[in-house]
């Protein structure tokens, strides 16, 4: 079958080839492919009837990925010479996993045809390397004699043998690789190997003390286990099957229970090798029994018995599963889709940020009412002005990002962050054209308290002016109460106020009666004269709608006080005393002493008890009204909005970045676990050439108003005296007390409100800034730094054109020089340098080397550290190992979208560890950003330059590998000087190893049992631990080839064997189990913690049992180096399990 589709998948590249433009690079028959499985077709390797083997498992997985490929080559050639949106195939988009909503697409169907275009090529790459790498396992499988396809190599059968107990399913002897070799010593008949397994059914197990009746042996080979039960029964047979010491055997069909007769055994039978038995139970196919019913594979789906007296064994077949062990590749994996859509999804948040910027512009300039002055006319031409130029940046905004977006590969998101940059700009320049705007057309605060002051006293007066004509006598009432008051009231007004309120009275009285009419609207109406409240009647409080009696004598006011002030109209001073009945107190109420005025008001039944004093009864009616208590409750609200105004946030001008750029050649230099990491006084200086707070919107916040005066207001008390602090707590203190009905003065405040909301910038909603006060950008770079994404300010480092002309310079100069050798990297010298012969002499290492290989291998070390200003927040970025990670990064092929993975990052929650460390992923969860503990970081440092070396052996030669790469080692300082927040972090970043990979399954693995299990939860990203593994492997067993088992071994051997030689322990197998592929997932992490004192003493007194609490087969958590190592080693060969097949080779 496998010979028969090679050679279908041959003809069709063959003819596919006739196509020169289209042409299939991979041949299988380089690989001798095609001439093997020819070969393996023509030959019976087993001489045994009906046993089928089956291909080596490396073969079958290039053959499976060849085919793989190919289907796919078809599949693309077809996506490459799309036209038309219609001829695309739902199939092709769930293959590539490209779910994407077309109506999010700003080109639509375009875009989803260059999508679709672009991850086809890319999956073919990922197809090519999958196939080539499988390739290279077979390679090296064809090496070792077994895989030669001659019987005299296949002279004998391999097998995991173990026996368990029923009552705690745990093994208590294995699991075992046992070999048989057909037909010589260590084989024996079937008949004895029941014999004994009835025998020693009788003993006792030496690990539990139980039965071995109670137990059952397993047998797995290839992907078949077969168990092997012993049972006791009481008189199951008839009688003619009595005969004591008769050997017994029959078969039970799993499918349609049909069960064979039961037969002796005979000698044929229990003569036959026990090899070839399992041999057969093992491989044989399409064995059925003769004359009977049951047409199922006998070795397969039948339950075959063998009885002894009252004893029974029970042999059953059953399939397994085995797994393909992946370890870190040389080069990162990468799959579009996820960019792609990422890159979908940050165009339309830009394209929604872009629209909400520009409609809260657009709000503002519509809500912007400019009729207060006389400049009405210029100030609505600038209006129209400014919505013109705001609709030619939307439409140029719009067409920016598009290009970007049409302009950059369907992978290729960063880019799009420049237009987040221009509109950020034009924050700023907006900013400013509402400031001059304000200054130009919209009042002062000092002229909207004089407007307001004066409206309050006018509005109030045209009350009592309404009936001064027919009520002189009680106005000759109120004269006498006001000389009597005026004693202690203010008589210092001038002239200039009532001027300038006059002035301003001709274009605020309608607009003020009409704000304060559209307040009103939805209450009913009343049954009032509408000639006689028709100026007044705009004018009251929604509240005292349906009180006659009151608006009546309000009117009657309104007109007594117009004909005074027209009577006194050159007398100011007496003016000012017949404005003074907004304070005049009702004979009916008592006239308290000194500065707390206690004022009351009738209720509406008092009022309509006395008709005969309607003066009295008004003037205690304004009396509610009180001009200062609402003149100075205004002004506090707006001292309140303009303080909430001067600290929102404003956008900042953008600059170019312009940092403080320190280089170092020690480490020591750089790590400085003390330093608090602010900037250097004499570099801020320099920085600090211009304050922040003389740049436009600079977002500083200004100190809070003091007094009324710092706005320009001349407010006035009832004496006339500007307030200082102590007056203005005693007014605050009389306001409080004032029994003010609430609704009345609410209304009245609301009214106001609502009146400057638009006629001044105070009120003004804030524009909605692309970015936020933590989001900083700068001209020269594509990446926005958020101060909540660490890894953000390292991705803008690495795109300076700074640093990268630091690494060309730092490239150019090829002197090294030897490494320092000092007390405490003298030990790690001598170790590394014997462990590296060895690998250079099992693995071979060329005499050339390569580019990237010559600069990770330097002794000669640069380290940088970066500074930037932007605003009030100090960034500082400290780069370790500069020059090293940069050649790393591109030997691994991921350099071009390192920065881009790393411009966004969010918080990663993997519960169930121990380590307590923190974690983040990056948004495309290519890489994890692991912060560092103090002992950790030190540790780096030290291991730091023998990483690079090792590394570099498995990057440029054959040393396999399984140490999660990292890819850089940072230490951040995000510090802003306003708010005084502090967020500092050292961490390195390394390799995602489930990147794009469906875990169900994730196990941290350090080979000890003591404190190592935790409470399964269930959640997502749960991270279980070394007991769990044991739970999980004695219900689901992890089984794995020989070959696959040969790389993991290899790996944790090179790897365990250089951590020891650099005194590190504590690091953990990290195992991810992907079910559904049948693929492990693993590799090393947590390998920065040395062997330091602390552990050495805590090693030797748990070793001299000093401290008590050990318990019987709880290894000590802390052991040495190599103590750790061998441990280690130890329990990853017990928690994945190599099952032998008719390839093992076996050494």
């Amino acid at each position: 079958m496998a010979l028969q589709e090679i050679q279908k998948i041959e003809d069709e590249r063959n003819a596919n080839n006739l196509n020169e433009n289209n042409a299939c690079e991979i041949i299988m028959d380089n690989l001798e492919v095609t001439h093997y499985v020819k070969i393996f077709s023509e030959r019976s390797l087993s001489v045994s009837p009906a046993v089928t083997v089956e291909l080596p498992s490396a073969l079958v997985n290039v053959i499976a990925s060849y085919k793989r490929f190919f289907e796919f080559f078809k599949t693309d050639t077809m996506i490459q010479s799309l036209d038309l949106h219609k001829d695309i195939e739902q199939d092709w988009l769930n293959e590539l996993n490209l779910d994407i909503d077309i109506t999010r697409l700003p080109n639509e169907k375009l875009d989803l045809i260059n999508i679709l275009k672009y991850a086809s090529e890319f999956n073919l790459k990922v197809l090519t390397n999958e196939f080539q790498s499988r390739a290279r396992i077979w390679s090296n499988c064809m090496t070792f004699p077994s895989y030669q396809l001659y019987p005299v190599f296949h002279k004998s059968i391999h097998f995991l043998h173990s026996t368990v107990s029923i009552k705690y399913a745990t093994p208590c002897s294995g699991p075992s690789t046992v070999v048989i070799d057909y037909y010589t010593d260590n084989d024996k008949c079937l008949g004895l190997f029941l014999d004994q397994i009835f025998r020693d059914s009788l003993k006792t197990c030496d690990e539990c003390g139980d039965s071995l009746l109670n137990h059952y042996k397993t047998y797995v080979h290839g992907n078949v286990k077969l168990d092997v039960i012993i049972e006791k029964y009481e008189n199951v047979f008839n009688e003619d099957l009595q005969e004591k010491n008769q050997r017994l055997m029959w078969s039970s069909c799993k499918i349609c229970d049909y069960s064979s007769p039961i037969k002796t055994m005979n000698d044929e039978t229990y003569y036959l090798s026990v090899g070839k038995f399992l041999e057969l139970c093992f491989g044989a196919e399409n064995v059925t029994l003769t004359h009977s019913a049951c047409n199922h594979d006998f070795f397969k789906q039948h339950i075959r018995y063998f009885a002894l007296n009252d004893s029974v064994i029970r042999m059953e077949y059953s399939d397994i599963d085995t797994y393909e062990v992946v370890v870190p590749k040389k080069q990162l994996e990468y799959l579009p889709d996820i960019d792609i859509k990422l890159k979908i999804e940050t165009f339309n948040q830009i394209q929604k940020k872009s629209a909400n910027f520009f409609q809260s512009i657009s709000n503002r300039l519509n809500r912007v009412k400019v009729d207060t002055f006389d400049k009405a006319d210029d100030g609505m031409q600038k209006v129209e002005e400014l919505k013109i130029k705001l609709d030619e940046q939307v439409d140029s905004v719009k067409s920016k990002t598009l290009e970007i977006y049409n302009s950059t590969l369907s992978t290729i998101h960063l880019p799009l962050n420049s237009v987040l940059r221009e509109l950020q700009e034009l924050g700023v320049i907006w900013d400013n054209e509402f400031n001059e705007f304000e200054k130009s057309f919209l009042p002062t605060e000092n002229e909207i308290t004089k407007i307001t002051q004066f409206h309050l006293k006018k509005f109030l007066m045209d009350k009592y002016n309404s009936e001064g004509q027919n009520k002189e006598t009680e106005i000759s009432d109120i004269k006498k109460r006001d000389a009597t008051k005026d004693n202690n009231a203010d008589e210092t007004e001038t002239d200039s106020e009532i001027d300038t309120g006059t002035k301003i009275l001709n274009n605020e009285k309608k607009i003020l009666k009409d704000s304060i009419q559209e307040d009103r609207k939805g209450f009913p109406d009343t049954s009032l004269n509408k000639e006689k409240t028709k100026e007044i009647g705009k004018m009251i409080p929604s509240s005292l709608y349906g009180q006659s009696n009151v608006v009546d004598k309000i009117n009657k006011m309104e007109a007594l006080l117009e004909s005074e002030r027209k009577s006194q109209d050159k007398d100011t001073k007496s003016l000012n005393k017949k404005t003074t009945p907004l304070n005049t107190k009702s004979p009916q109420v008592s006239t308290p002493t000194g500065s707390d005025k206690q004022l009351t008001i009738e209720d509406q039944s008092t009022i309509q008890e006395q008709p005969q004093n309607k003066v009295s009864q008004i003037a205690n009616f304004f009396n509610q009204m009180n001009f200062d208590q609402i003149s100075m409750e205004f002004r506090k609200q707006r001292e309140e909005e303009l303080q909430k105004k001067l600290n929102k946030f404003k956008a900042l001008p953008i600059v170019a970045s312009k940092p403080i750029v320190e280089i170092y050649d020690k480490i020591e230099d750089v790590v400085d676990v003390n330093d608090e990491n602010d900037l250097d006084k004499k570099n801020l200086k320099r920085l600090h050439k211009k304050s922040p707070s003389q740049e436009p919107g600079s977002g500083k916040v200004l100190p809070a108003l003091k007094d009324p005066e710092v706005v320009g207001s001349s407010y006035k008390t009832d004496e006339g005296k500007v307030q200082n602090k102590e007056k203005e707590k005693d007014k605050n203190k009389d306001v409080k007390n004032l029994d003010i009905p609430q609704p009345e003065k609410n209304s009245l405040l609301k009214s106001l409100t609502n009146f400057w909301a638009d006629r001044s910038a105070t009120l003004w909603d804030p524009l909605e800034y692309p970015l936020d006060s933590s989001e900083h950008t700068f001209a020269d770079s594509d990446v926005i730094v958020r101060e909540d994404e660490p890894s953000s300010l390292v991705a803008f480092c690495l795109s300076s054109h700074d640093y990268k002309q630091k690494i060309k310079s730092m490239g150019e100069n090829t002197t090294d020089e030897n490494i320092e050798i000092n007390e405490t990297n003298n030990k790690k010298f001598k170790n590394f340098t014997k462990i590296e012969k060895k690998f250079k002499t099992n693995y071979g290492s060329g005499a050339r080397l390569n580019e990237f290989e010559s600069i990770m291998i330097k002794n000669k070390s640069n380290h940088l550290k970066y500074q930037y200003l932007d605003g009030n927040t100090n960034l500082s970025c400290k780069i370790f190992y500069s020059e090293q990670f940069d050649a790393f990064r591109k030997a691994c092929g991921n350099d071009e979208t390192f920065i881009q993975s790393l411009s966004r990052c969010v918080k990663w929650n993997s519960s169930g560890g121990k380590s307590g460390s923190n974690f983040l992923k990056t948004l495309d969860a290519r890489y994890i950003l692991k912060e560092l503990s103090k002992s950790e970081l030190e540790s780096f440092v030290s291991i730091a330059p023998f990483y690079f070396k090792y590394i570099s052996q498995s990057m440029f030669h054959t040393l396999t590998t399984a140490v999660a790469k990292i890819f850089g080692f940072y230490q951040i300082q995000i510090k802003n000087t306003i708010t005084g927040k502090t967020f500092k972090m050292d961490f390195l970043i390394m390799e995602n190893l489930f990147y794009n990979h469906n875990t169900t399954r994730i196990f941290d693995l350090k080979g000890s049992m003591r404190n190592r299990h935790v409470k399964q939860t269930g959640e997502e990203n749960e991270v279980l631990l070394d007991e769990n593994m044991i739970e999980y492997i004695y219900e689901s067993p992890v089984f794995v080839k020989e070959h696959l088992k040969k790389l993991l071994r290899g790996s944790l051997f090179n790897d365990t064997s250089f951590l020891s030689a650099m005194d590190v322990m504590d690091y953990s197998l990290i195992i991810g189990i992907d079910d559904s592929s049948k693929k492990l997932y693993i590799g090393i992490i947590d390998w920065l913690r040395t062997f330091t004192w602390d552990k050495k003493v805590e090693n030797w007194v748990k070793g001299n049992n000093l401290i008590g609490g050990g318990k019987k087969g709880k290894d000590p958590t802390i052991v040495t180096p190599k103590q750790y190592r061998t441990r280690f080693r130890e329990a990853m060969e017990r928690y994945i399990l190599e099952v032998p097949d008719f390839w093992y080779e076996g050494k």
